[in-house]
């Protein structure tokens, strides 16, 4: 009887034993662990040089100089898709109703390869705003 008694003695007091330790253990790591997160901004503005001409004729020219400024806090990727189209009014959206009556092959665009990365299969630029 006796042995039985320490037996059991010694079954409750590991038991307890192991329990207070699995309680500290998940207090210690509730305790330690902080996540801190700091979010930047990334922010990008349309930025146009352009005067628009009165009257444009054949073989005139209408230059309009289009950059991507980076107004955000930290660094970022700019990809930019570019569509040629005509067109004279916008819907309520602001959006560009295209008159697809002329062409656009004569529309002729120049892109500063120095800072942007075409993709041909997709038409769409790319660059790294500073």
């Amino acid at each position: 009887m006796r042995k039985n008694t320490i037996f059991t003695l010694i079954a409750v007091l590991l038991f307890a034993v192991c329990s207070v330790q699995t309680t500290l253990a998940a207090f210690k790591v509730a305790d330690e662990s902080v996540n801190e997160i700091d979010l930047a901004s990334v922010r990008a503005q349309i930025v146009e040089q352009y005067e628009p001409a009165g009257s444009v004729y054949p073989g005139g020219a209408v230059d309009k100089i289009v950059n991507v400024e980076n107004t955000g806090s930290i660094d970022c990727v700019v990809r930019v898709k570019i569509e040629k189209a005509w067109g004279e009014t916008r819907d309520e959206d602001g959006k560009l109703i295209v008159n697809s009556d002329y062409s656009t092959e004569n529309i002729l665009i120049e892109y500063n390869t120095e800072y942007w990365l075409m993709t041909k299969s997709t038409d769409i630029f790319t660059t790294r705003a500073y």
